[in-house]
Order: structure tokens, then C-alpha cells, then sequence
């Protein structure tokens, strides 16, 4: 089947239940007839996890254009989503970048068009105080002008990191206790990079990255590749391991130990949180 007639039956499907999985592995088998690893990309990334590099280092490292597989992003649930990405796997190679959990709509896509995601995470104490600093400092920011946002930029230091704990890591600990999941059950191959490690050895992480993922790139250009990228393409902030513990109060620490403690089968170790 040509590239065009499977777009064509993708779109004369549209209005069926293709989340199911049954249904994607047939949509899938149809359209590829064999299609490589990872011709879409996939970052999924907790924010503040240094997403913005990797995802610029490889769109440039190999030539690929970086794509959008979301519906749209003014939705805080970054979901894959299936006519995007049957087109991007279908009609070219790309890059993405999302925040996204692994539901199991999202790991029946990823299942189906044979691709296996690279999964940013961080310290979430470091997370917390970065996710503060990002919407206190980063007034230039026209896609976080929310009322909630601009309310917590009027507030004390302490209020915004109570704020930021009670609105955001809700959702950072469903992104990690997902993801964990996944990969322990084996739904898909995952690929974690941490942000400490990242920002160690930036060109190690990338290489062990792009060699998970099985494409082909010339080892020349990681390097200067990183070299040349600018802030604005890294969106690093203070970036210091260990500020979270340092600026959250023991109360603060203690709530979120108890709200991680609700996921009674996740180990947040990996993550700071023992």
C-alpha cells in the first residue's frame, strides 16, 4: 500500500474507536507494512527536565523536521494524537516533544506505529523550585499568561512553592508512576534520561539516546551539534541539583512524600522522593 492510499483509509476510519488497541495494530499492520523504529520520535518529558535540548540536539543531529503529534498545546494533557501522527509516520521522519503520560490510549499508539519513547525526568524538589521560577521569572512567556499563573507571580516565595505543589506535582508524580508502570509491564521499551545526567555529560546522553532508538546518525556531529545550540534552545534555568531540598520548608517536604505515598506501587526514588 502506497504512502497516499493509507492515508486515505486512515481517514475513512476516523470515526471508528481507533484507540483500541486491536484496532491500531490492524490500522498500523495495513499502512506500514513494515515500518522502521522510530520514524516519529518521541520525547515524553516531565517539565523542567531539559526537554528543549534534546529535543533541538536530535531534531539537528539528524536532519529531521520537529513535528507535532498533539491535537493542540493549549490542552495541559499532551496527548498523542492518531491523524498527526499516522500522517508524520507515514509521509516523512520527524521529531516530537510532548508532556504526556502514558495512558493506555497513548501506549497503544506508540505500540502501533513501533515506537519507543525517550522519558525525561528530574529530582521533583528540583522540578518544583524550576516549575516556581519558570512561571515567577519568565514574564516573556506569552503561553503561561493563565489567571493562576499570573496570581501566583503576586505571591510570597513560600505561597508560590505551596501553590506550584498543590496545582502541579499532581500531575509530575502521575507522569513518573505512568511511565514506571509502562515500562515495568512491559507496554513499551522506554528509554530514561535524567536531568542531572543530561546536563553532566550532554553528548553521552544524547549518543546512548539516538543508540536506544536505533537510527542511524553520524557520532561527528553530537558534538558540535551542542555546541551551537542556543540558550533559547536550551531553556535552562538556575539548573543546580539539589536547590529543591534547600529552598522547600521540612512542611513542605513532608506533603509531598505524602502525596507521592498515594501511588503505593510506585518507587519515586529515582525521582528524590525515598
Amino acid at each position: 500500500m502506497t504512502a497516499t492510499a493509507g492515508v486515505q483509509q486512515v481517514m475513512g476510519m476516523f470515526g471508528q474507536a481507533f484507540w483500541q488497541e486491536a484496532q491500531l495494530k490492524a490500522l498500523s499492520d495495513a499502512l506500514r507494512g513494515g515500518l522502521p523504529p522510530n520514524r516519529e520520535i518521541l520525547i515524553a518529558a516531565n517539565p523542567k527536565t531539559g526537554s528543549s535540548l534534546l529535543f533541538n540536539a536530535i531534531a539537528r543531529i539528524l536532519d529531521r523536521p520537529q513535528t507535532q503529534v498533539v491535537y493542540s498545546f493549549d490542552n495541559p494533557e499532551q496527548d498523542l494524537y492518531l491523524p498527526q501522527l499516522t500522517r508524520d509516520c507515514l509521509l516523512r521522519t520527524g521529531v516530537a516533544k510532548l508532556h504526556v503520560c502514558a495512558t493506555p490510549a497513548n501506549v497503544a499508539l506508540l505500540r502501533a506505529f513501533n515506537m519507543t519513547p525517550l522519558v525525561q525526568t528530574r529530582n521533583l524538589f528540583d522540578v518544583i523550585v524550576s516549575a516556581r521560577d519558570h512561571v515567577v521569572k519568565d514574564l516573556s512567556d506569552t503561553t503561561d499568561q493563565s489567571p493562576v499563573s499570573l496570581s501566583i507571580r503576586a505571591m510570597e516565595p513560600e505561597a508560590q512553592i505551596d501553590a506550584i505543589i498543590d496545582l502541579h506535582l499532581p500531575w509530575y508524580l502521575r507522569f513518573y508512576a505512568g511511565w514506571r508502570a509502562a515500562a515495568d509491564e512491559g507496554s513499551v521499551a522506554v528509554h530514561w534520561i535524567d536531568y542531572d545526567d543530561l546536563i553532566a555529560d550532554q553528548a553521552g546522553e544524547v549518543r546512548r539516546a539516538l543508540d536506544f532508538l536505533r537510527v542511524d546518525y553520524d557520532a561527528d556531529r553530537v558534538g558540535p551539534v551542542l555546541e551551537g545550540l542556543r540558550p533559547g534552545e536550551t531553556r535552562f534555568n538556575v539548573g543546580r541539583p539539589g536547590r529543591g531540598r534547600e529552598l522547600l520548608t521540612s512542611g513542605q517536604v513532608d506533603r509531598v512524600r505524602r502525596m507521592a505515598g498515594y501511588y503505593r506501587d510506585t518507587d519515586f526514588g529515582p525521582v528524590g522522593i525515598g
